[in-house]
């Protein structure tokens, strides 16, 4: 797999769907750094923020 130079960036909100989004997250984080691949994530707080 060609390698990323370029920071990914992420943005989760934990309370989305049904809190699954937060499940999803962590499976995708695990394959990120599996593959050594430069990422950054930011989790939204409340309700409503954009």
């Amino acid at each position: 797999m060609q390698r990323l130079n370029e920071t990914m960036h992420f943005i989760v909100n934990p309370m989305a769907g049904n809190k699954g989004s937060n499940k999803t997250w962590k499976k995708v984080e695990e394959i990120l750094k599996s593959e050594d691949v430069p990422y950054e994530v930011f989790f939204t707080k409340e309700k409503g923020m954009r």
